[in-house]
């Protein structure tokens, strides 16, 4: 019962604001409330580093999207060796620096595919990303959006593939964004992975 409830909170939970109605994953992503239920199959992969070009390295309280991509490397290796994932939902926090365009913005989420740290992408080295792993969606116009992207097939590219586990790269159009970085003083505002195994 506890697991079934859980599960239902972290897939469809919703806060009910357009242009997402209530209980609906829209373009990818679901809008919702911090915090998943207790889950003795829930696993939580915390940030490691965050790179973002041009901006200065280190555990920064905010990942500003402006005009390129910022990278994110999770903890991984907290996934028992043999498990299998069901379900993996990336989790960001809306950050306060965040000026919401009118119109509606688009995300991108996609696998890194080569090595990297937060100083050489701080220097302008990009590393390259896995299109065939990747979630587009649309951010709602006119206001902050914490979300939940399905990020189920990269994870398990990770954790059952022995894909490279590089981590994430988040691209935003012209319109920008910004989400609590690994440095935000609120643990449960960092960027995470919420990994639900078999």
């Amino acid at each position: 019962m506890r697991a079934a409830l859980a599960l239902s909170l972290v897939a469809l939970s919703c806060a009910s604001r357009p242009p997402c109605p209530a209980g609906r994953v829209c373009g990818g992503a679901t809008w919702y409330r911090p915090e998943p239920a207790a889950n003795d199959r829930l696993v939580v992969l915390r940030a490691l580093d965050v790179g973002v070009p041009d901006e200065p390295a280190g555990m920064r309280d905010a990942i500003p999207l402006r005009h390129g991509s910022a990278f994110v490397r999770f903890d991984v290796a907290a996934v028992p060796r043999g498990a299998r994932v069901a379900r993996a939902l990336l989790a960001l926090s809306a950050h306060p620096s965040w000026s919401p365009s009118p119109d509606p913005a688009r995300l991108r989420v996609r696998p890194i595919a080569d090595g990297w740290t937060s100083e050489s992408v701080a220097r302008g080295a990009v590393p390259a990303t896995r299109d065939a792993a990747g979630v587009e969606l649309t951010l709602p116009a006119g206001q902050r959006a914490s979300l939940r992207v399905d990020v189920t097939a990269a994870v398990r590219a990770w954790v059952e593939g022995g894909a490279s586990d590089e981590g994430l790269a988040l691209e935003c159009d012209d319109r920008g964004a910004a989400f609590s970085g690994a440095g935000d003083l609120s643990a449960s505002r960092r960027p995470r992975i919420e990994v639900e195994l078999r």
